[in-house]
């Protein structure tokens, strides 16, 4: 492995809450070969993430969760249709997590998880990683919903495949991690979008 070119100087959190927020003072070393001037950056330091584009065999169509997202608010309506997603716990497998997840949220057991992508949600400020994953649901299990305990109240949307196409196609598509499973799907299973080419 390369020899980081960052030299850390110091790392102080700043705030503890729902966000964990880092004051982090470095310098590294520029493409030219000198070193930075000294550097400080806020960074939320947070635990990697999963997400996961769930497929209904029985009815054919995709399920995804509405929920608030407050940030959207100062864009948008503060709600938002996304892929199921949550935290990994510590401890926990990226794979275990997508199922605890799906089974909070939408309440069933999901089979066929297959891993799509991992990469930096907000790399300019964030420290999570997330691991995308696509599955297939499977029995139901529970109500779903959310967990209470987090204050989550999670609505399931469905789409057909000739819904998110038109809503690929006329942009209506907001979540980056929902956006890139369904550019997954559409390269992976062309014959979904075939005739919108």
């Amino acid at each position: 492995m390369e020899e980081s070119k960052i030299k850390l100087i110091s790392n102080e959190r700043v705030y503890h809450g729902h966000l964990n927020v880092d004051k982090i003072t470095f310098q590294h070393q520029k493409y030219d070969g000198t070193m930075s001037k000294i550097i400080d950056r806020e960074c939320v330091v947070r635990n990697d993430a999963i997400a996961v584009l769930l497929y209904n065999s029985s009815e054919n169509n995709y399920w995804f969760v509405e929920q608030v997202r407050i940030p959207t608010l100062f864009n948008g309506n503060g709600y938002l249709w996304e892929c199921v997603a949550g935290l990994i716990d510590d401890g926990e497998t990226a794979e275990d997590a997508a199922k605890r997840e799906v089974l909070e949220e939408v309440g069933y057991a999901v089979h066929h998880l297959e891993h799509i992508s991992t990469f930096y949600s907000t790399p300019g400020g964030c420290s999570e990683k997330v691991r995308l994953y696509f599955a297939h649901i499977g029995d139901k299990q529970n109500e779903g919903g959310g967990l209470s305990t987090e204050n989550e109240d999670i609505k399931i949307v469905k789409y057909s495949a000739e819904e998110l196409k038109q809503m690929y196609f006329d942009n209506q598509i907001e979540d980056g991690k929902t956006l890139l499973a369904i550019q997954w799907l559409f390269l992976h299973y062309p014959q979904i979008y075939d005739n919108n080419l």
